[in-house]
This record gives C-alpha cells, sequence and structure tokens, in this order.
C-alpha cells in the first residue's frame, strides 16, 4: 500500500515539476495565424503497419497515435488491460474518466470510453509514443517531427 501511495506523490510531483518546465518566459505567439501556419508547413506524421498519421501537432499526433490503437482489435484486450480506474496519469496514460488540473483539462477521451493522458512537452510526447509503441510491440517509424 506505501508504494501505491509513493508512486501516484511521486508522479503528482513529476506532472507539477514538468509544467513549471513548460511555462513560457517569453510570451506567446499573438498572431494565430502564425502559429498555425507553422503547423501546416511542418506537420508531424508516423507511420506503423499499413498507417500514416499526420497531425498539425506532437499532442495531436499522440492523440491520433493512440486512437488508431484503441480501435485496433489486434491491441484491443492489452489496451482494455494498461486502463486504470480513473483519471489517466503521466505515467499511467490510460484511465476510464477525464482528468483536469487546476481546471484545465489534461486528458481527452478517445474511442470505447477510454481516456488518454495528454499533457506533455513535444519531448515528452516522442517518449510516450516510444513507450506505448514498445510495451504493445508495434514497429512504428517518425517521418516528420517538426
Amino acid at each position: 500500500m506505501q508504494k501505491v501511495k509513493s508512486d501516484q506523490l511521486y508522479n503528482i510531483a513529476f506532472e507539477i515539476i514538468d509544467e513549471i518546465a513548460n511555462i513560457d518566459l517569453f510570451g506567446v505567439i499573438d498572431d494565430e495565424k502564425k502559429a498555425n501556419s507553422y503547423n501546416e508547413n511542418h506537420p508531424f506524421k508516423l507511420m506503423f503497419g499499413d498507417t500514416v498519421l499526420t497531425a498539425p501537432s506532437a499532442r495531436k499526433l499522440f492523440i491520433d497515435f493512440a486512437e488508431a490503437i484503441v480501435e485496433n482489435k489486434r491491441y484491443e484486450q492489452i489496451v482494455k488491460g494498461m486502463v486504470i480506474k480513473g483519471c489517466p496519469t503521466f505515467s499511467l496514460l490510460f484511465g476510464n474518466e477525464l482528468g483536469s488540473y487546476n481546471g484545465q483539462s489534461n486528458s481527452v477521451q478517445l474511442k470505447n470510453s477510454i481516456c488518454l493522458f495528454t499533457n506533455f512537452s513535444r519531448k515528452a510526447v516522442r517518449k510516450k509514443i516510444d513507450t506505448l509503441a514498445l510495451q504493445l510491440g508495434i514497429d512504428y517509424k517518425i517521418l516528420k517531427w517538426a
């Protein structure tokens, strides 16, 4: 029981540190068109099996990748075993409830009522894609990472 509580505390502390590390100290791009055109000109692209996924952001690519896995019958049982009761976390990606932190959503709902934790930096997204693919035995290749 102590191990579970210490793991939960570690995950919460890691999420807080991650959020602090991702604070934009120099402001954001006010011109939304510039931000969107950058993503349109430099999409994120991933291929696994016969499927090629493209997205305007790393986070959207991660969501699309997870959704493709959840919808695939081949991985259905493995993914169901990875789903925890409650909200997903940084280390336990799949849950059965949407999560939020300070009123901001940190997860999205996929098909089959499975929720995915999505509050990651671009670098962490790449690691989570790798981890998820490794856990499920999926061979994938990142074709473009803007």
